[in-house]
């Protein structure tokens, strides 16, 4: 991956142009190129103009590169360049020119050996969501100086083209040298980055891997109905969602369902930053209430624990058949189904008359069976598999402690970020589990000043049967259980494994196995350990009469829907 040297945040203060093409650097090139984005030359010499360069690229074979990113919308004629709007722009060659002879002379004047003679230097202007430049172009500028949308599906052969054709000698600087010229133009006394700020770097990059996966699915735009079979963190809930919003987008009606409560409400929230209309989002006991309510039954959900297995798995059903039955059949032109291990294989045949055309209307599920802790007969009404494979949600560290503790095979996509270690514990009881987590807390709160709302305790049990029963806070840090969490920035939650899967979280604290699994304890734990994204703690529990080495998904059935 490209060593990439950055002054701001990875947000909004970025422009799309330089977004799209700092993700094409961090993915595609490798750590031979050195990427300083919006390198300020303010200072760097007294008789400078203020100003900075979008794109410094340090390379020994290319020498020096400088990038303007610019909007696609730009264009150029006798009076000059214009944006969008027809009002007068900055001229970007100038810019790009501007800042590549300011850092060459600079480099000139700071690094041994390098000179305008010996180190080649060249610039280029970057369209973003451009194919052509329609316009005449300035007489400095040629055409192969230009970087469209499609150049950057080979960034490193494109910016071989605009060296080339700029500088057509061949060199080959050392190592020491491009290494001097980045500590010249990046000074090495700064700030030591902070554990959250070194939390924030390595989000950034899932994040934009992410987004690669997104990329993969517009693939099978064609498909109206698709199985897409992924492992933990492979993004199919970032695709369920992008798939739904691109089925609202054509017009139609359009049902979000998963099966989990806590899954639905992130969700939800996703799908309203769209600011988009006809789409619902349920979780599956939900959808088989309201539709219920819509259609004028009544419905009556027990109060009493210990009845409620029976009525999300029969009730629940029943409720269904008789609001398809009263009005509720072809109500949706597309449905979308995240964590489709969760529903059982007779269940499909309501939720496919819930479609307008059964059968033939839009239907994408997305499921893992490693992760049917449910314990679900599940058949699908779509039988070939599309496969993602690739982890891009957790560190590469997390993956491989999953891979050797429940003998699984997890691949990582190229770039993601290494992270921390995995780090375990073995106390000898409850209280050793509880003072442990309070110490992790400690350090992360308090030391590293990590948000509680980044943290989630995961385990086996409901909050009122596990260690932390009478825990009221974590090293003074609020301490709450799934019930009582509202969002509070201030408290870190405890969630169970079946009220947290398809979730994730920042830094999770997994407490509750012991260090020998059984094959439906070893699915559990990695269901379990898969939901942290950056860092994970993992506080194992001596063996014991009161953790049984099976626990059976209908003692946490209520804390599903």
């Amino acid at each position: 991956m490209a060593r990439v040297y950055s002054p701001r945040s990875y947000d909004e203060s970025y422009s799309e142009a330089e977004r799209t093409l700092l993700e094409a650097a961090e993915l595609q090139l490798d750590n031979g190129y050195h990427v300083l984005h919006s390198l300020s030359w303010r200072g760097m010499e007294k008789t400078w103009q203020q100003g900075e360069c979008d794109f410094v690229i340090l390379h020994q074979k290319l020498g020096l590169v400088t990038i303007e990113a610019k909007p696609g919308t730009i264009s150029h004629d006798t009076d000059g360049w214009k944006d969008s709007r027809g009002k007068s722009a900055k001229d970007p060659v100038q810019q790009a020119q501007q800042g590549m002879h300011n850092v060459q002379n600079f480099l000139s004047n700071h690094v041994p050996g390098w000179s305008h003679q010996t180190v080649p230097h060249s610039f280029a202007i970057y369209l973003s969501r451009a194919s052509e430049f329609r316009g005449r172009l300035p007489i400095s500028l040629r055409p192969e100086q230009l970087i469209f949308e499609s150049d950057l599906e080979d960034l490193a052969a494109t910016l071989d083209r605009i060296k080339r054709v700029q500088v057509s000698r061949e060199v080959c600087l050392s190592r020491e040298m491009i290494e001097q010229a980045v500590n010249a133009l990046m000074p090495p006394l700064q700030f030591a980055q902070s554990f959250s700020g070194h939390l924030e770097t390595e989000r950034r990059k899932l994040i934009r891997l992410t987004g690669q996966q997104s990329r993969i699915l517009r693939i099978a735009e064609t498909h109206d109905r698709m199985l897409i079979q992924g492992c933990a963190g492979c993004g199919k809930t970032l695709l369920a969602i992008e798939r739904a919003v691109m089925f609202a987008k054509s017009g139609k009606r359009v049902l979000l369902l998963c099966y989990n409560l806590r899954l639905q409400q992130m969700l939800q929230q996703q799908i309203s930053r769209s600011n988009l209309s006809g789409i619902d989002v349920f979780a599956f006991t939900q959808l088989c209430e309201h539709l219920a309510r819509t259609t004028g039954l009544s419905v009556d959900v027990p109060h009493d624990e210990s009845l409620r297995s029976e009525y999300y798995n029969v009730k629940c059903i029943e409720y269904l058949e008789q609001a398809i039955d009263r009005g509720a059949k072809g109500m949706y032109e597309a449905i979308v189904v995240d964590e489709g291990q969760d529903f059982q294989s007779e269940w499909w045949v309501l939720i496919e008359d819930l479609l307008s055309n059964p059968g033939v209307s839009p239907l994408y599920i997305f499921y893992d069976p490693d992760q049917n802790i449910f314990r679900r007969d599940f058949q699908f009404p779509i039988t070939r598999p599309f496969l993602l494979r690739e982890n891009c949600r957790s560190t590469r560290s997390i993956s491989e402690f999953i891979r050797r503790t429940v003998g699984r095979e997890e691949v990582s996509m190229d770039g993601v970020p290494d992270g921390d270690q995995v780090l375990t514990w073995r106390p000898q009881d409850d209280q050793g589990v509880v003072d442990r987590a309070a110490d992790i807390v400690r350090r992360l709160v308090l030391g590293d000043k990590i948000q509680p709302s980044q943290i989630c305790v995961v385990g086996l049990r409901k909050l009122r049967n596990s260690a932390f029963a009478n825990c009221a806070n974590l090293a003074g840090v609020p301490f709450v259980g799934e019930e009582e969490h509202d969002g509070d920035s201030q408290a870190i939650q405890y969630a169970t494994i079946w009220r947290y899967k398809g979730l994730e979280s920042d830094i999770v604290i997994l407490t509750g196995f012991e260090e020998q699994f059984t094959s439906e304890m070893r699915k559990l734990f990695y269901t379990a350990a898969s939901r942290a994204v950056l860092r994970l703690y993992v506080i194992y529990s001596q063996p014991s009469s009161r953790l049984p080495a099976s626990v059976s998904p209908q003692q946490d059935a209520a804390t599903v829907g």
